[in-house]
């Protein structure tokens, strides 16, 4: 037996307007899964005792000058030795890297620590080494080429940083050639 499109017979819809409905006036509906009629709860704050700062006071850190930024510049001077309270105030900043990118950055301090100079070389070195490395050659960075990012997992999404990989080796070769001429 076919079953009929719509309402059940002897199907009622008797409804009856709120309790503090105005007659001649529109009802007003409640939000989304509310009850107009369910009676409200007085909402009670809830005080927490305060918790006692365990951090220690943050210092501001000043910004970095070019000298301590480039100390083997022509216009570095000898720096004063920092105390060990004093450097771990600088505040840090964590990177979001994908699990490939883990793995190559992993593979790069392994290369640098079996052939290098330093055994214990650190990821944070190496990121610090690429980002001195990208300052020195800003001035021949060019971004022109570097499309948009697109819409999160588009083809232009995925390429966006290998993208930006070339534009960046592009800007080092630049500054490695000009080294040269120099």
């Amino acid at each position: 037996m076919k079953r009929k499109a719509g309402l059940p017979e002897g199907f009622k819809l008797d409804m009856q307007p709120p309790r503090d409905a105005e007659p001649d006036k529109p009802i007003r509906m409640g939000d989304y899964l509310d009850e107009v009629d369910a009676p409200r709860r007085p909402v009670v704050p809830v005080v927490r005792p305060p918790v006692p700062a365990m951090r220690p006071p943050v210092v501001q850190a000043e910004p970095a000058s070019e000298t301590e930024l480039f100390p083997n510049s022509k216009a570095a001077e000898p720096s004063k030795p920092e105390s060990r309270a004093a450097l771990s105030a600088i505040k840090r900043t964590r990177l979001n890297v994908s699990i490939d990118g883990r793995k190559r950055l992993a593979a790069i301090v392994d290369r640098m620590a079996k052939y290098g100079s330093e055994p214990d070389v650190r990821a944070s070195e190496v990121i610090e080494a690429l980002v001195l490395a990208l300052y020195e050659a800003r001035e021949h960075l060019d971004l022109s080429n570097v499309r948009r990012r697109g819409k999160f997992g588009s083809p232009s999404h995925r390429n966006f940083p290998t993208a930006l990989a070339e534009s960046v080796m592009k800007a080092m070769a630049a500054i490695q050639a000009e080294k040269r001429i120099d």
